[in-house]
């Protein structure tokens, strides 16, 4: 009867061990979405407060708001996408948040911007590529990609647009009473201009603090800038 047994014994052990080695995995992937980058500013649990502006093309003012974008773990959705979630909430229209992606690895940083606010013109505040920041892109880098554009993303909705990305020059911002370099980057997109128009945006990324500045420039004249003017770190 002992001879019988030892079988038994062997697949328990071997559960034993497939269940601790399945364990120790989970924590470690649960673990790496709480790793800080060490070369992009960009962390779960902050907070990237900016000041939205929005004039017509005689320079009047239509809208002033503040948006916040906290910088969430990946969850189930940004586990599927390979990417973190953000959630943006703006002090005007509080019962609009909405959640977003944000691509944040070692050495790059993508932001999906917001698409349901009709301030921005909802989904026309991406078609010129979202704000990036990679290592790679030093002066003169220029990329060219095409951009397919998933369900949800309004009259863009399974659409694929060419985008644009270069980097033009250096300059300086203020953040904190502090002047800091930035490198200027340029979007725009190449396709569907006959449909959409000309959309462009420039941004101000400083190395430290992140994207800075970010100019839209719309077809119909309309500029939107995001200024950043806060950093809350999570408690």
């Amino acid at each position: 009867m002992a001879h019988l047994k030892q079988p038994i014994l062997m697949k328990t052990t071997l559960f034993k061990k497939s269940g601790f080695l399945t364990f120790i995995i989970f924590m470690l992937s649960m673990t790496s979405c709480q790793i800080q980058n060490s070369t992009i500013p960009y962390n779960v649990g902050q907070s990237y407060i900016f000041k939205v502006t929005v004039k017509d093309l005689n320079s009047t003012l239509l809208q002033t708001d503040t948006l916040t974008m906290i910088i969430k773990n990946k969850g189930l959705i940004g586990g599927i996408l390979g990417m973190n979630m953000a959630e943006w909430k703006s002090s005007t229209f509080t019962d609009n948040n909405q959640k977003r992606g944000i691509n944040i690895e070692t050495d790059l940083a993508e932001i999906q911007m917001p698409i349901n606010y009709d301030y921005l013109e909802n989904e026309n505040l991406v078609i010129a590529g979202y704000p990036s920041f990679s290592k790679s892109m030093l002066f003169d880098y220029t990329s060219e990609s095409d951009h397919q554009f998933v369900k949800g993303y309004g009259k863009l909705s399974g659409k694929k647009l060419k985008q644009y990305k270069t980097v033009t020059d250096s300059s300086t911002i203020q953040f904190k009473n502090e002047m800091l370099s930035c490198k200027v980057a340029e979007y725009k997109n190449l396709s569907a201009i006959e449909e959409y128009g000309l959309y462009e945006l420039k941004t101000f990324y400083n190395e430290k603090y992140g994207f800075l500045k970010m100019l839209y420039k719309y077809p119909n004249g309309k500029n939107v800038v995001f200024e950043l003017i806060e950093i809350k770190n999570e408690p």
